[in-house]
C-alpha cells in the first residue's frame, strides 16, 4: 500500500483473483482492488485507485461480497445505525446503488 492512506476498518474478499478491500477514509466507505496482494491498485474508469461506496457516519466494518455468474453483482452491506445499507455495484466497484435498507 506504499503511497496510499491507511483505510480503517478494512475487510476484503477475493473472487477470480482480485482481491476487493473496503474501508474508511475520510468520512466515507471507500473501495479498492488488487490482484497482487496490495502492491498495486488497480484503477477504475477515471484513473482513481478507490471508489466511494457510502458515507460513514459511524463508522464500522463493511461486509463484502462478490457474487457469482455473468452480471453479478459485487455488494457493501454497510451498517449506518440503526439500520444495514446494502449497495450494488454491477460494473466492479465504479458506480454504487442502493439497493435495500435494513
Amino acid at each position: 500500500m506504499a503511497g496510499t492512506a491507511a483505510l480503517s476498518y478494512p475487510n476484503a474478499v477475493e473472487h477470480n483473483g482480485i482481491v476487493y478491500l473496503i474501508g474508511v477514509r475520510d468520512g466515507e466507505y471507500r473501495l479498492r482492488r488488487t490482484c497482487d496482494g496490495g502492491e498495486t491498485w488497480l484503477p477504475f474508469s477515471d484513473s482513481e485507485i478507490e471508489r466511494p461506496v457510502a458515507d460513514a457516519t459511524n463508522p464500522q466494518r463493511a461486509a463484502l461480497v462478490k457474487l457469482s455468474g455473468q452480471g453479478s453483482p459485487l455488494l457493501a452491506c454497510v451498517p449506518q445505525w440503526p439500520q444495514l445499507l446494502i449497495y450494488s455495484s454491477f460494473d466492479d466497484g465504479d458506480t454504487w446503488q442502493l439497493e435495500s435498507q435494513i
